[in-house]
C-alpha cells in the first residue's frame, strides 16, 4: 500500500508539474502575442501601426503599439467616391495622388525627401461588396531598412 500511495503522489506530483509548465507556456505565448493583433482593412485608424503584406490588397493585417517593431503607419482614410469599384489604374492614380499630399501633412516631409515610403491598401472586388470603399494610406520603411519603432506622426523621416 506503501509503494501506491507513493507512486499516486508522484503522478499527481507530476502531473501538477506539467500543467503548471503548460500554464507558465500558455502565459508566455498570450504575453508575447498582446502586442499583436489581427484587424480588417475596414477597422483600421490613422496613426495605427501595422505590419503591410506582401500585397498591396488583403482583407486581415498586423496590428502593433507602434512602439513595437512594424513596417508601416496608417496616414489617412480617402473615401472613394464612385457607385461601382474603379478600376486598379485610377485607384493607383487616386491614391499616388492623394496619399502623396497626406503623407506630407502627416509625416512632415515631403515623400521625396524621405526616409520612408507611400504605399496605399485599395479594396478588393470582395471587400467593396462588403462595403468598404475608402483607400487607405501608409507610410512604411522602405525596403532592407530598419522596422519602425516609433509613430512617424511628424517625424520628418
Amino acid at each position: 500500500m506503501l509503494f501506491s500511495l507513493t507512486a499516486n503522489k508522484r503522478r499527481h506530483r507530476c502531473t501538477f508539474m506539467r500543467v503548471a509548465a503548460l500554464m507558465c507556456l500558455l502565459s508566455g505565448v498570450a504575453f508575447l502575442f498582446s502586442a499583436c493583433s489581427h484587424i480588417s482593412v475596414t477597422d483600421l485608424h490613422v496613426g495605427q501601426c501595422i505590419d503591410m503584406p506582401g500585397e498591396n490588397e488583403t482583407a486581415s493585417l498586423s496590428t502593433r503599439h507602434c512602439s513595437e517593431p512594424h513596417t508601416a503607419e496608417v496616414i489617412a482614410l480617402l473615401p472613394i467616391d464612385a457607385s461601382d469599384l474603379p478600376s486598379v489604374f485610377e485607384l493607383d492614380k487616386q491614391a499616388h495622388t492623394a496619399c502623396s499630399a497626406e503623407f506630407t501633412q502627416y509625416v512632415g516631409v515631403d515623400p521625396e525627401d524621405s526616409l520612408l515610403e507611400i504605399a496605399w491598401l485599395r479594396p478588393t472586388p470582395e471587400s467593396w461588396a462588403a462595403g468598404d470603399h475608402s483607400l487607405t494610406c501608409v507610410a512604411r520603411c522602405a525596403q532592407d531598412s530598419p522596422l519602425l519603432t516609433r509613430s512617424v506622426a511628424q517625424s520628418h523621416m
